[in-house]
Order: C-alpha cells, then sequence, then structure tokens
C-alpha cells in the first residue's frame, strides 16, 4: 500500500471525480497499481467525505498513474494526529469493567469541545494457547506469562493541534488512574507489546532480565559505536532500556 489519504468534503467532489475517471480511462497503463476510491456519510454530517486507498506493486512512493489522487489533482488532507497507548491487564473481568467504565466515562467528560476527535478502546482476548505456542518457538525472548490475557490497545486521533494538551493529558490521567486501581488487584499484566505501545511504555523493559542482557550483548557486538541505533530516529531502543 502506498497511502490511504483523505481529501475533505464537498469541495474535494469535482476534483475526486475526475481523478477517479482519469484512473478508470488510463490505469491500464501502469497494471502495477490499483485504487480504491471511497465516498463516506456519516450520520448527522453535512456531507460526504471523500478517500482512498492506493496500492503500488513497486518501489515509487508516487507514481506517476497514482498522482492524480497524491497531489496533482487531488490535495490530500494533512490528516489527523494520533496516539497510542497499551492497557495490558490479565482476563479478569472486574478489571476489564473497571478499565471500560473509568475510560469512557473520562472521555465524555473530556472530549465534549474537541471537534474531529475519535477514541477507540480495543480489547485484544490474548488466549493460554497463543501465548504458550509464542513461548515455545525457538528464540523467543518475551518470556511471556501464557496467562489469559486483554491487551487493551488505546487509539487516539484528533485533527487540531490546540487540542494536543487535552489528549496528552487524558491519556496520563486515565492510565495512571486505571493502574492504581487494577495493579493492587493483581490483574496488571507484566509484558507491554511493542506493537501497541506509547513513547516512553516498557517495552523492552518487560522482557525478563537475562534475555534483555542478552540483546543488549548483541547490539553492542554488531552496533558498538550506535551507529544504526541512533540512524532510525525514536522508536524503542534495545540500548536505552
Amino acid at each position: 500500500m502506498v497511502a490511504s489519504p483523505s481529501y475533505g468534503g464537498e469541495e474535494a467532489k469535482q476534483r475526486f471525480i475526475d481523478s477517479v475517471y482519469n484512473f478508470a480511462v488510463s490505469g491500464h497503463n501502469d497494471p502495477k497499481a490499483a485504487v480504491l476510491p471511497v465516498i463516506t456519510y456519516f450520520s448527522g454530517t453535512a456531507g460526504p467525505t471523500y478517500s482512498s486507498t492506493l496500492f503500488y506493486n513497486g518501489n515509487s512512493t508516487h507514481p506517476a498513474v497514482l498522482g492524480d489522487f497524491l497531489g496533482d489533482i487531488l490535495t490530500p488532507d494533512n490528516s489527523s494526529r494520533q496516539r497510542f497507548h497499551m492497557l495490558p491487564i490479565y482476563a479478569n473481568k472486574e478489571a476489564m469493567l473497571i478499565a471500560h467504565d473509568m475510560f469512557f466515562e473520562l472521555a465524555n467528560a473530556t472530549f465534549k469541545d474537541t471537534p474531529g476527535g475519535i477514541i477507540g478502546f480495543a480489547f485484544n482476548p490474548i488466549t493460554s494457547a497463543f501465548l504458550a505456542a509464542t513461548n515455545a518457538r525457538p528464540g523467543a525472548l518475551q518470556g511471556i506469562d501464557e496467562s489469559p490475557a486483554c491487551w487493551i490497545e488505546q487509539t487516539y486521533s484528533w485533527t487540531d493541534e490546540a487540542d494536543d494538551q487535552v489528549f496528552h493529558t487524558f491519556i496520563s490521567e486515565f492510565n495512571t488512574r486505571v493502574r492504581e486501581i487494577v495493579e493492587p488487584m493483581g490483574a496488571l499484566y507484566p509484558f507491554c507489546y511493542l506493537n501497541e505501545a506509547d513513547v516512553g511504555q516498557p517495552v523492552f523493559e518487560s522482557y525478563p532480565a537475562g534475555n534483555l542482557d542478552r540483546l543488549k550483548e548483541i547490539r553492542n557486538k554488531y552496533d558498538p559505536a550506535r551507529v544504526f541505533t541512533d540512524l532510525m530516529p525514536g522508536g524503542f531502543k534495545v540500548a536505552d532500556a
């Protein structure tokens, strides 16, 4: 997939139709490309919104055949500001209800004046069999507790920079409060899944100490000067765990 841009509302209609028409007529000139153009209507809004999902079987991030959808005719929105945060808990009904109710009660009180804001709370159920199979794989480093769990993925999306602090404060306040309740219950799960973790969450720190030490030894052996470690900005670093 190359991109999944949005283009806005009614003002994008004609340009959207033009772009779809052009691809229908001439897209065969580069058969490595595909387009999924979508028009969406949300109940209660003034009109439809226009977006697309763009595919290209090649190395180009801006192939000419998709140019209309990437700025030549349609101008993609700057998209949303986003954060993810993980709350890992054991499969404990009481803890699950506490987390659910606290999240949406606080959200209802917090996001009344943040247009364009969307939040999600995904209860990802993780079975013992899945975890046992993960640990059984050669080279498995995570050493995950094989008890049934829910890795709760929080997703936050908003459009206005002025609302940054509202969302950042919510994330901090909710997760601090819910952990203060579920941890004494013994319901806080001791593993942080990298793909759902937020900046600052203890990903590699949740690995068994011996395994983390081994990862650090390997990193130190092959990148002692941190060349490759620091060439990749941001992210989670074994060196800093």
